[in-house]
């Protein structure tokens, strides 16, 4: 063997050495460790174990429960028997006890709790439980908002009453709500003073919803704040 062939087999083996060194101080930490990792690994497991399980099994029982449960408040929120739909009747529960759990039914029970305060002045309130129910409905979620800024209105709050109006305008951008509830954002503006946000508003609603029943007269609406504005 030469003497060149000799130095490679040697460099050789001193890299197959230290690649086995390297390979015994990674298992040598693994069986110093193995303990610990197990543990790790084992409520890695478990979390994504339970989450699929929560999704699965839990959250599907809790709603045929709440919908159970909400069956009769709904019976009287159609019937306009806004005492019962608040305190329930002695044997089922009221809409305000099953507001909260973060079911849609619970969502329901807000929104009827909300809209049954609401009927009976008590804004402040309804307000607390109409922003509870969070709907990713096109239609309800955005009309629940609009409601929203109807108690404001009611408690002469015009400020927040605006800010709910136009959340609900871009919730969803369809033919109904949308122009609605920038319909009552732009009287709410003008009984501000705030002539030209109203105008802002009624050129989009002419602009973007020109084919609804809201930009019927709008004409005449964007006219009159603009002259309110130039004067203001």
């Amino acid at each position: 063997m030469s003497r060149d062939e000799q130095n490679n087999e040697e460099e050789y083996i001193e890299e197959v050495q230290e690649g086995s060194s390297s390979k015994f101080s990674i298992l040598n930490y693994y069986e110093e460790n193995a303990r610990m990792i197990s543990i790790v690994a084992g409520a890695v497991i478990i979390v994504v174990v339970g989450i699929w399980a929560y999704f699965r099994y839990y959250v599907p029982g809790q709603e045929d429960k709440a919908n159970a449960e909400l069956f009769m408040t709904e019976r009287y929120f159609m019937q306009d028997s806004l005492d019962l739909v608040l305190n329930g009747d002695g044997i089922n529960p009221s809409a305000m006890d099953l507001a909260g759990s973060g079911t849609v039914a619970s969502m329901k029970a807000s929104y009827m709790a909300g809209r049954a305060l609401m009927e009976k002045g008590q804004y402040e309130e309804a307000v607390s439980y109409l922003e509870d129910a969070q709907f990713g409905d096109r239609i309800v979620g955005p009309l629940a908002k609009c409601l929203v800024g109807d108690c404001y209105s009611q408690m002469e709050q015009y400020d927040q009453a605006a800010s709910a109006y136009m959340k609900a305008a871009k919730m969803d951008d369809n033919n109904f709500t949308a122009p609605y509830a920038l319909t009552k954002a732009a009287r709410v503006y003008e009984h501000l003073g705030n002539w030209s946000e109203a105008v802002d508003i009624y050129e989009t609603i002419k602009e973007d919803y020109s084919e609804t029943e809201y930009a019927n007269q709008i004409d005449k609406y964007i006219a009159r704040a603009k002259t309110k504005a130039e004067r203001s």
